[in-house]
């Protein structure tokens, strides 16, 4: 498909593969851990989705590193002059309505968005698979998640560099 977008086929595919590695073995029931892991498990939950609400995640709730991201990639995917993310294990995270579609916008990175919407969500780096970088502005409490860190400041906007406060 055009834009670097794989079919419908392929989205599914790499999406029960991401979450089979979730689960760990991959023994378990996929169907069974996307739609009731969240409603087994006790405690506070962090939650988001895209803007049409057809893609719904759960995070574990915990305290997570939330990082300002100034390059290029996250900037034309978002539209964005940045992206802010909190970077969470694989294994606390989990979509709880729907498989977003996926994008693997780099040899190393996918990033994962509704297909009815178009709402980025997630990110998933192979150097560090084992950790998901969930768009902020796509959990629900979003104002909860300062950022503490910016990355790929070398290409931060020069307007950004020097401060736009109106």
């Amino acid at each position: 498909m055009a834009g670097g977008v794989t079919p419908l086929t392929e989205n599914l595919a790499l999406c029960a593969a991401v979450m089979l590695a979730m689960v760990g073995s991959g023994r378990q029931n996929l169907a069974s851990y996307i739609s009731y892991r969240v409603d087994k498990r006790s405690g506070a939950m962090i939650e988001g989705g895209c803007f049409c609400k057809e893609i719904r995640y759960a995070i574990d709730d915990g305290a997570y590193q939330s990082v300002d991201c100034h390059c290029t990639l996250c900037r034309r995917i978002h539209a964005s002059p940045y992206v802010t993310w909190i970077v969470v294990p694989a294994d606390e995270f989990r979509y709880v309505k729907h498989l977003p579609s996926a994008l693997r916008s780099s040899i190393n990175g996918t990033r994962y968005f509704c297909p009815a919407c178009g709402t980025h969500v997630a990110c998933i780096n192979a150097e560090h698979s084992e950790l998901v970088d969930v768009a902020v502005g796509s959990i629900d409490d979003a104002e909860s998640f300062v950022p503490t860190l910016q990355i790929f400041v070398d290409t931060r906007l020069s307007w950004l560099a020097t401060g736009n406060d109106g």
